[in-house]
């Protein structure tokens, strides 16, 4: 195989680079070209073109673009840095200045007294160390026993818990 020398297929015709030249330009006569172009200039553009082309460079140099600041993308970019700063301040503002020294101790009776506080005597207990409790002083001069006692009989509705308190 490698004795057989390889053959491609293409062959060019014999003396086809000598007469390529004259072949061509024979074809271009042939073929009629339009001999005009199809566009007119007007008669004197060329003249006065320099002077105009100067002006207009000159003009445009003497005058400088003017950029705007306020385009729509800067406006967006502002509107979106205040909005920011008007969500971050309305986080960090306190609107309710109320503190426990303003809070009236009749409010406070008010809270406790409709219930809405619920703590059991077990649970304010259970926050109470040891020491705190046997400082307590209980006023029973606030109280007559048989007040007590009144209130104990028409309030507690299961008499199991007095006997069991005793």
């Amino acid at each position: 195989m490698k004795t057989q020398k390889h053959t491609h297929g293409f062959k060019v015709p014999e003396d086809y680079f000598g007469n390529f030249e004259t072949a061509l330009f024979s074809k271009l006569e042939e073929d009629t070209l339009p001999k005009s172009t199809g566009f007119e200039v007007p008669e004197g553009y060329f003249k006065n073109l320099e002077a105009k082309v100067l002006k207009s460079v000159l003009d445009s140099e003497n005058e400088p673009k003017v950029i705007s600041l306020w385009n729509k993308t800067t406006l967006g970019y502002i509107a979106a840095i205040a909005a920011c700063v008007v969500f971050i301040v309305s986080i960090f503002i306190n609107t309710n200045n109320t503190n426990l020294i303003q809070l009236q101790d009749s409010a406070v009776s008010t809270y406790i007294e409709d219930g809405n506080l619920d703590f059991s005597t077990l649970d304010v207990v259970a926050l109470l160390d040891d020491v705190e409790i046997t400082n307590i002083e209980l006023q029973t001069s606030l109280f007559s026993e048989e007040k007590i006692e009144d209130y104990l009989l028409e309030d507690i509705d299961d008499t199991v818990d007095l006997i069991d308190f005793e």
